[in-house]
């Protein structure tokens, strides 16, 4: 504006507002400066009130002068600009640890729900490579049931996503209708138990995702145990309704939002029972092509194989007792973890 006045003097009123302008923030910006170090008794940001306050005097003055080229006038601002930046970054770090770790609670929180998004993309993504493969390689039997396994697992990634994004929903509903005069980062921390809730069953599910089409890969590529898949099957179903869970915990029991992500969760819950079905017969069929001919025995022969089969009952069940216990402690393990833990804002993911 001032530029464009030197040229036409009729431009007095743009030019003056511009002045006008810049005179009325910073004295906004004196202001405010002042007051962040009154409160903070920070001496480098009174320091830098003055500064800026000497600056502005000295620009100003030459914005009046009407013999002041072009150069003084730019350096006069980029002087103003400079001091602004300094006084910036003081106030940067004279920000509340406290209010560090809202902002932090925050970004964890929308973080942790897209990498479990991705992660879950990534799982539906690499599904879709192995069922393009499995076609190209495997013929009969073993096609049948690895089309049947990946099909399934095909079918709990996307399901799986719609709840994700159910779920999503559900969460914002919660803040906004919750929050009040709070910011979402503090209505996070304010609500700090139930922030936890959410980000560790958004890790689980993003896990359970990825640890799924493993055992799915292993499973087709004969180098991993059906059982291997029907487990993790029943991990992923157990991770997302702890997502649910903690989903709705502070949701208003007639939302109709909440309404759609039970139903999406129950979509879940039966394709994970198509994933567990498929693995079963798996197991099945590996069972029936291994089965010997005991027809072709002799009756010695039959008698050895019976005792064998009976010593490896007994040990079957010593192992299943011990492997019961085992589970059995982990679990109360995790409990004992889960209830003494206290609420963090810097959480790691556990998946890429």
């Amino acid at each position: 504006a001032l530029e464009t006045y030197r040229k036409d003097h009729n431009t007095v009123p743009a030019a003056a507002t511009s002045v006008n302008h810049l005179s009325h923030s910073l004295c906004r910006v004196l202001e405010d400066a002042n007051a962040v170090a009154a409160s903070n008794s920070s001496t480098a940001m009174v320091d830098r009130v003055h500064r800026l306050s000497e600056v502005s005097g000295r620009s100003l003055e030459a914005l009046k002068d009407k013999n002041a080229d072009s150069a003084a006038i730019s350096k006069a601002i980029s002087s103003i600009l400079s001091v602004i930046k300094e006084i910036n970054g003081e106030a940067k770090d004279l920000v509340p640890a406290e209010l560090k770790q809202i902002e932090a609670v925050g970004r964890s929180v929308e973080t942790e729900m897209n990498y479990m998004a991705d992660a879950v993309q990534q799982a539906a993504d690499r599904i879709e490579a192995m069922m393009e493969r499995s076609k190209e390689t495997d013929t009969g039997e073993q096609l049948e049931v690895n089309s049947r396994i990946l099909d399934s697992s095909s079918e709990l990634m996307k399901a799986i996503r719609i709840l994700i994004a159910e779920s999503r929903s559900l969460q914002k509903e919660i803040v906004e209708s919750g929050r009040g005069t709070l910011s979402v980062d503090q209505f996070y921390q304010k609500n700090s138990r139930w922030t936890e809730g959410l980000l560790s069953a958004a890790q689980m599910v993003g896990h359970g995702a990825q640890h799924l089409v493993e055992c799915a890969d292993q499973v087709v590529t004969g180098q991993g145990k059906f059982e291997e898949l029907e487990v993790a099957s029943h991990d992923i179903a157990a991770s997302t309704a702890q997502l649910v869970a903690a989903s709705q915990a502070k949701a208003d029991q007639h939302s109709k939002q909440l309404a759609t992500l039970k139903a999406a969760s129950k979509v879940v819950t039966e394709k994970t029972g198509h994933v567990v079905v498929s693995a079963k017969s798996g197991v099945k069929a590996k069972k029936r092509a291994e089965q010997p001919d005991y027809s072709k025995l002799s009756a010695i022969q039959g008698k050895r194989a019976e005792m064998e089969i009976q010593v490896r009952l007994l040990e079957l069940e010593s192992e299943v007792d011990h492997t019961r216990n085992q589970l059995g402690e982990i679990r109360r393990l995790g409990y004992s973890r889960d209830t003494n833990s206290k609420p963090s804002s810097g959480k790691t993911s556990p998946y890429p």
